[in-house]
């Protein structure tokens, strides 16, 4: 073979590994693309249903059914303009992308997932369905000594917790010094002791990993249901549901937040398929928030001389509910 054909070959198949590299690249270009712009459809959709919410209560802003509809129909309704779908024929099919949307609250939170059913006739119906209440909590036993029992710990987004000793039902809430010293503090509960920054530290990161590890366990559930029962019925369909950075998780634990995922379009690449999701948060926007400091002080203003990076503990959202929970009012910025 002449050196001249060498060539050629060599030039043919250099022009189809650039071929292949370049569609290759043009796909997930493609999908990049795609993700930002569902990415920016959803958080718009969050911000949306956000703003249904007037103001925060020490008990959350989706405690009824009224409230949790309204913030839902907001996030659809915001996402079907987003998509430009009103008064077209794929407007009903937009709640259907989205697989899962998380109500986070103070004291737990709401799931709204799809279910399918299929009615006499075999017409496959999918409904949204939003779960109760579910809480974040614990259980801890205390096998001997005075305070011998079984202990159920509630955790809120606030600094307050709940304890119930499911032997004599005896029941405490507040900060978690508090509750810990009326239990007389047995070893296993040693844990809530917060006086130390030490302390602090450790029990606000277990209460986190507690409250983050059982809402997103209960999302994988709901969202892996949805994936079965599409496969089962022959509907091809999967949402992975992404992995939430630690920074928000961090947002959803200082309040209310809503957590939406969106089920993309597919993009074939080979035989690889590219699944396109999207999600997003969006805090509630607050008009009474104290902050509570540990010399038992509640402030209105975060630039407060009273308030620094040491003493800070967490917020209140009445100066009722500061008081509550044995706070003063700041003699530098709380007016009365």
């Amino acid at each position: 073979m002449k050196f001249s054909e060498y060539i050629l070959f060599f030039f043919i198949g250099f022009l189809c590994i650039f071929a292949i590299l370049n569609y290759r690249t043009s796909l997930n270009e493609y999908g990049s693309i795609i993700e930002t712009k569902y990415t920016s459809y959803i958080t718009a959709a969050c911000e949306d249903a956000m703003k249904t919410v007037t103001d925060y209560e020490d008990e959350g802003v989706f405690t009824t059914e009224k409230k949790r509809e309204n913030a839902f129909n907001a996030f659809y309704k915001s996402l079907t303009l987003s998509f430009n779908a009103k008064n077209t024929t794929v407007e009903d099919t937009i709640p259907f992308q989205v697989p899962a949307i998380c109500l986070i609250d103070n004291g737990g939170y709401y799931i709204r997932y799809l279910d399918i059913t299929v009615d006499s006739t075999g017409y496959k119906v999918i409904t949204p369905i939003t779960t109760t209440l579910n809480t974040w909590g614990e259980t801890v036993e205390v096998p001997s000594g005075s305070g011998q029992g079984t202990y159920f710990i509630r955790y809120y987004l606030n600094n307050q917790i709940s304890i119930t000793n499911q032997e004599t039902g005896e029941y405490k809430s507040g900060d978690p010094n508090s509750v810990w010293e009326y239990f007389k503090a047995p070893e296993e509960l040693n844990f809530l002791d917060v006086s130390t920054e030490e302390n602090k530290k450790a029990f606000y990161t277990h209460k986190a990993n507690i409250i983050t590890n059982k809402t997103q366990s209960d999302l994988e559930y709901y969202i892996n249901e949805y994936n079965n029962t599409l496969d089962k019925y022959g509907m091809q369909y999967t949402f992975e549901i992404p992995e939430i950075k630690g920074e928000d998780w961090q947002r959803a634990l200082e309040g209310p937040t809503i957590l939406g995922f969106l089920q993309g379009s597919q993009t074939q690449n080979g035989l690889k398929t590219i699944n396109i999701y999207a999600m997003a948060g969006a805090e509630v926007k607050r008009t009474n928030r104290f902050l509570l400091t540990s010399d038992m002080y509640y402030h209105k203003d975060s630039t407060c001389p009273g308030i620094n990076e040491g003493n800070f503990e967490g917020y209140a959202y009445s100066d009722t509910s500061a008081a509550s929970q044995s706070y003063f009012p700041c003699q530098y910025c709380v007016d009365y």
